[in-house]
């Protein structure tokens, strides 16, 4: 039986193919909570995944937000949030109603630009 390029070439490309979903990265795996406090909101951000991300700034929206919360500490900048660690930050003003969005973006531990949207909940 003889074996060409072509078959050669095709069965490694079907195997990189299946095993792509196999080799993708871990994702961070956020959650966030908040709470009211004497000077403005408290926020915590718990991220339950197995890659740490990196220069994350986030944009806080959501009932409230606009006109309870400090203009000036609308964008947050978070630095790093650890696998399996926790990030917190506060902001001023008044408390948002019942939960605010946090939208924003950093990196990954490869460099690459990430997305974030994560829903936080009042307690």
């Amino acid at each position: 039986m003889q074996i060409n390029k072509f078959s050669v070439i095709s069965f490694m490309l079907l195997a990189m193919l299946a095993l792509a979903p196999l080799s993708a990265q871990a994702a961070a795996d956020l959650s966030s909570t908040f709470t009211s406090s004497a000077s403005g909101v408290d926020v915590t951000i718990s991220n339950n995944g197995a890659d740490a991300l990196y220069n994350v700034s986030l944009q806080p929206v959501g009932a409230g937000v606009g006109a309870g919360v400090d203009a000036a500490a609308a964008a947050v900048n978070v630095g790093t949030i650890a696998a399996g660690g926790t990030a917190s930050f506060q902001l001023g003003g008044v408390s948002p109603v019942g939960y605010m969005v946090l939208n924003g973006g950093g990196t990954d531990s490869a460099g690459q630009p990430v997305s974030i949207s994560v829903v936080s909940e009042g307690k």
